[in-house]
């Protein structure tokens, strides 16, 4: 009996340990930014877990440029990439996940990455968050942000003539060289949450952040190879990565 058990033991062992040597993944997310002066890569991936019950593997690594990507090469960056405040200083957020906010004000801590910078807002809780679409026609790239033009919330119907984004979390889906929308993240901070107790006790006016996704659709066809700096933007690159 015993002998039989330490068989068994062995083979899950070996098993596992086949999986852990594994050394290409299939991502079911692989983006990557270059930094604004072109000299660091930053990676933002997701894959499944190697057995059914495992969590998600997801990560945001930022790497020189030039180098191929691995799993925890460089320096991991905990926290959600918002956007470029300069070519060597990122801002970065931390939410607090399964913590109704106690308030909207972010405690700001400053963290090294290469010679990069990183301020960090730390929330004290999250909201959860929503999508919205937009249509555009037309755009460009201005002090390290981009700007939308003739916006409609529906094709033909106008919503703004123009809305200015942060570089750094903004991404280009795309179908070959032609871009299919760009996706932009942000927060947005208020205080006009809600909390339900039950029937008849509601709580109103309560610190609400949210994590809010726009899609904005080009209205006209635009080229990725049509543009002429993408720094700061992220791109699909491939679908699988070393890990080495």
């Amino acid at each position: 009996m015993k002998q039989t058990l330490v068989i068994f033991l062995a083979i899950i062992l070996n098993s596992c340990l086949s999986d852990t040597k594994q050394t290409d993944y299939e991502y079911y997310e692989f983006i990557s930014q270059k930094s604004l002066d072109g000299k660091y890569e930053i990676y933002k991936y997701c894959r499944t877990g190697m057995m059914a019950f495992s969590s998600d593997i997801c990560g945001l690594q930022i790497q020189k440029a030039g180098t191929e990507f691995k799993e925890n090469r460089g320096i991991r960056i905990n926290g959600h990439l918002i956007k470029w405040l300069s070519k060597d200083t990122l801002e970065v957020t931390r939410l607090e996940l399964g913590h109704r906010p106690k308030d909207t004000i972010a405690r700001i801590t400053y963290e090294k990455a290469y010679d990069l910078t990183l301020k960090v807002l730390n929330y004290n809780g999250n909201s959860g968050g929503n999508l919205r679409e937009l249509y555009f026609d037309g755009l460009k790239i201005e002090n390290e942000k981009m700007i939308f033009t003739n916006i409609q919330v529906k094709k033909h119907k106008p919503y703004k003539t123009a809305m200015t984004v942060n570089l750094g979390d903004l991404q280009i889906e795309n179908k070959n060289d032609t871009i299919t929308k760009f996706i932009f993240e942000d927060l947005a901070l208020s205080m006009n949450g809600t909390y339900k107790h039950s029937e008849d006790s509601t709580e109103i006016n309560l610190p609400r952040i949210r994590r809010v996704t726009t899609y904005f659709h080009p209205t006209d066809i635009i080229k990725i190879s049509e543009l002429s700096n993408l720094n700061g933007i992220y791109i699909n690159k491939k679908t699988t990565g070393n890990n080495n």
